[in-house]
């Protein structure tokens, strides 16, 4: 044990051990230890707007009342002791890559409501607009390169709570748009036709000019935010890396069929290139309530 703080100290108070050890002497030795380098990861994040059936996916209840169990069968998984649904193969053998928890309740009773719990971790008020995790992220760390650091795919803020509320527009999610469509590509990562770098630059240094005339008169943070947009923007414009990232059509075809070819399938593919390329951050959703089904399930 090599980490304490002021409260884990005080719950192992009545250990014998600790009747040795003042709370100075344990500081000294957490000091003394070479602390452990943070890991830097990223997350997808898989939003299924409206939720799948945990009864017909991982919680088939087959020793209940028939009225209220699945009407699939359970099959064994690579966890000892956990089934799933008999029409998800792969993710029984993939069981010992997840946890399943089945301890997560709320009183949240409409979809938007809901979301926005999940999303944000507070409960949907009118008073206050709370911030997605991918802003948080992206407020506390900021992006690693010139990619944006939270991505949303195909636009994560059309589910409630998506956005990044108080912190200001400028951590909202960066917009991919759908990534199976045939012809997909991230709109603006390339000039106008005709427009060369040189006069986009002249164009640029003319805005910045123009408004620092006007900042001064402005009392909220328009002009940071709309400066973030305008730099963001530029910087994936000049990337190499950024264009390499959203250039889904370089994986291979049959690698692009393992993923399937839905917006969740090839979101999730994108996705990973763009954790690869250095995205802190990224959301793959296929639209409010996608998964809401009540009947021809």
């Amino acid at each position: 044990m090599t980490r304490f703080d002021r409260r884990g100290f005080i719950r192992a108070g009545s250990i014998f051990t600790f009747g040795f050890l003042s709370y100075g002497e344990v500081l000294r030795m957490r000091a003394a230890t070479a602390a452990a380098k943070p890991r830097d990861i990223s997350v997808i994040h898989l939003l299924l707007g409206g939720g799948m059936s945990h009864l017909d996916t991982f919680d088939m209840k087959p020793e209940a009342n028939p009225k209220c169990r699945s009407p699939f069968k359970p099959i064994a998984t690579s966890v000892p002791g956990l089934q799933v649904c008999e029409h998800l193969p792969l993710t029984a053998k993939l069981a010992h890559k997840y946890f399943v928890i089945r301890s997560m309740t709320h009183k949240a009773a409409n979809h938007d409501v809901a979301l926005n719990l999940m999303l944000t971790g507070h409960e949907q008020i009118a008073t206050v607009d709370h911030a997605t995790m991918g802003s948080v992220v992206s407020h506390e760390l900021g992006p690693r390169n010139e990619l944006p650091a939270f991505v949303g795919v195909p636009g994560a803020s059309v589910e409630p709570g998506g956005r990044a509320g108080f912190l200001g527009s400028k951590y909202n999610p960066f917009h991919t748009g759908d990534p199976n469509k045939p012809d997909f590509s991230v709109r603006d990562l390339n000039l106008p036709m005709g427009v060369e770098w040189s006069r986009m630059e002249g164009r640029f240094s003319l805005k910045t000019l123009v408004e620092s005339r006007i900042k001064k008169w402005d009392t909220s943070d328009s002009f940071e935010t709309l400066d973030s947009y305008y730099q963001n923007a530029l910087n994936l414009m000049r990337s190499p890396t950024a264009r390499k990232a959203f250039d889904i059509a370089q994986e291979p075809e049959a690698v692009r069929e393992r993923y399937g070819r839905t917006t969740m399938g090839q979101g999730a593919l994108l996705a990973r290139r763009l954790v690869e390329a250095g995205v802190r951050f990224v959301t793959v959703c296929r639209g409010f309530n996608g998964w809401d089904d009540h009947a021809n399930l």
